[in-house]
């Protein structure tokens, strides 16, 4: 198009003039071409700003334009790539203010700050290389990660997950199972890469947080065939058991397999061997994957299997509480929830924060709900006649009742092999109860030919009972904290006090908070003049504050305020 206009500033009357107009146009000028110049086309501060929450939720530009679209106007064109470009520059701009000139490292160690102040009792470790100082691993636990491994360490699952931040670390997701049979995470740890070395110093770190006389009650450890982690596992965890995910082991033989003349009936027997309960039915398997192999595939299998078949065969693992874990699964639905929520491009001060503030309040969440269901329900079962089926489901989880109950359904019949377990009162050889340590129908059935109840609380393990967890206490409070909540002083106070009185009453105060700011070194000032900042903060918006008092040396002092409620004492804070 030929059509221009050119101006001119005129400064001394401070107007514009048209210099040159030319108004031929080689288009038709109307509202549809008006409408698809970027001009026209750019959103308002208030969509721009909707833009960026939607980026967050990483909604597509497809799904979010029916939305801008509400706002903009139905005769507005909005384009995806329009939305792309204001994402961008918008995030641009977030980030840019969120640094503050601030480095990446910088940034980082802020947020790590930040999880401390939130959570005093979490534990970070940044590991680095004395030569080079680069870093070599960074391991992220919660106080509640650090609870939940105490409560449940019977077995550990262990995987590495990919691209999930910018700096390209993979990142080791160490979870326990709980009561209800769910996966928890008890740590993340960001490596620099996967050797032995590097795996072994960051378990070793895990292992001092945790305490190392919590992983001692480790029965087995449950990774895929990683030989360094396998490696690393060893030299931390000496005396757990190392298992191998079944659903992995299939799978490598079944790569192995490719171009054998039997595979199928070779993979069959594989399996079978896989799920053998005894060592007689695992020979049987053994000859019959023998007689459908080749020699290279046998050879192969005797080389990287069946040396070590305690690690995968079922016949040795429910010789250990392994707790029905076969497989990995459970921690890797865990890091497809990472990767919903992070991305090869996502900052690593980012992935810490969707760690914490993402996936352990939804996990909070959930864990909240599970304890307010447990205060407020009690289940009953309709057109039950066994009393016993309610008392199970109110004693235990429901993870454990249903498995309970299933048994106790089936120990009505006579038992098809009596003479193949040993059983008594209170144990059996099966693998229920060897792996679950929960009574089976062995167990039941002995008892009710006893004259016994069939079901007796004390045989089942204490990480099944139905016990709500505690959330009354906020996160804030460390374990070895002590809490004074905004009280009235110790001494008597008169009733009402004008603005002069309350002045002279403060006064010694605010002079002796500000000789103790002052005279403080310099780091110890700053950090004392933020308490005060967040105080003031919290009075303006017209809250209280509680002063958590980390170390214990004046616990004594504020014992002896509340006992003196009648005398006059100096409390000191």
């Amino acid at each position: 198009c030929e059509a221009f206009v050119h101006l001119t500033r005129q400064s001394k009357i401070g107007k514009l003039k048209v210099y040159k107009l030319r108004l031929d146009h080689n288009h038709d000028c109307n509202e549809v071409t008006v409408s698809g110049y970027p001009e026209s086309r750019r959103l308002s501060d208030s969509s721009k700003a909707n833009v960026l929450e939607y980026s967050k939720l990483k909604a597509k530009p497809t799904l979010v334009k029916p939305l801008l679209r509400q706002s903009e106007g139905l005769n507005k064109i909005i384009l995806s790539r329009d939305i792309s470009n204001v994402r961008l520059v918008v995030s641009t701009k977030a980030k840019l203010l969120l640094r503050n000139g601030r480095s990446d490292e910088q940034m980082l160690i802020d947020k790590l700050a930040e999880v401390h102040a939130k959570d005093p009792n979490a534990v970070s470790h940044i590991e680095f290389d004395p030569v080079s100082k680069e870093v070599i691993f960074i391991l992220l636990q919660t106080s509640e990660m650090r609870e939940m491994l105490k409560q449940f360490p019977e077995v550990i699952l262990m995987d590495i997950t990919y691209k999930i931040n910018k700096n390209r670390m993979p990142v080791s997701v160490v979870e326990v199972m709980d009561e209800e049979g769910l996966g928890q995470v008890v740590a993340y740890i960001f490596l620099a890469n996967e050797l032995k070395e590097t795996l072994t110093s960051a378990l070793m770190c895990f292992a001092d947080a945790s305490g190392k006389e919590i992983l001692d009650q480790t029965n087995c450890v449950v990774v895929d065939k990683d030989f360094s982690e396998i490696g690393a596992v060893k030299a931390v965890m000496p005396n757990a058991k190392i298992h191998l995910c079944s659903v992995h082991v299939e799978r490598n033989l079944k790569g192995a397999a490719t171009g054998e003349k039997n595979r199928k009936q070779a993979i069959a027997a594989f399996h079978d061997m896989v799920y053998s309960e005894t060592d007689d039915e695992f020979q049987t398997h053994l000859s019959k994957f023998q007689e459908a192999a080749s020699v290279k595939l046998y050879s192969y299998f005797d080389k990287n299997w069946l040396k070590c078949k305690e690690a995968w065969a079922l016949k040795d693992r429910i010789l250990v509480k392994t707790l029905r874990n076969h497989t990995t699964n459970r921690v890797e639905s865990h890091n497809q929830k990472l990767k919903m929520i992070f991305s090869c491009d996502t900052e690593l001060y980012d992935a810490i924060d969707g760690i914490v503030n993402i996936l352990m309040e939804n996990r909070r969440d959930d864990l909240r709900y599970r304890a307010h269901e447990t205060l407020t329900k009690k289940t009953y079962i309709l057109k039950c006649s066994n009393p016993l089926v309610s008392v199970i489901c109110n004693d235990l989880s429901e993870f454990a009742a249903k498995l309970v109950n299933e048994q106790l359904s089936l120990s009505g019949g006579p038992s098809p092999f009596p003479d193949k377990y040993q059983v008594s009162e209170n144990s059996c050889s099966c693998s229920l109860f060897m792996t679950m340590e929960l009574p089976c129908r062995h167990i039941m059935r002995l008892r009710k030919e006893k004259g016994l109840p069939e079901y007796d609380k004390n045989i089942v393990s204490k990480r099944w009972w139905l016990k709500p967890r505690n959330f009354g206490k906020s996160t804030v409070e460390g374990a070895n904290s002590t809490v004074i909540k905004a009280r009235m002083p110790a001494q008597r106070v008169a009733c009402v006090m004008n603005s002069r009185e309350k002045f002279r009453e403060i006064a010694p105060l605010t002079q002796k908070i500000n000789s103790l700011v002052t005279d403080s070194g310099t780091k110890t000032f700053h950090r004392r003049r933020q308490v005060l900042s967040d105080i003031v903060q919290a009075w303006s918006n017209g809250e209280e504050v509680s002063l958590v008092h980390v170390s214990h040396t004046n616990q004594e002092v504020f014992t002896d305020i509340r006992a003196q409620q009648d005398s006059s004492h100096d409390s000191k804070y």
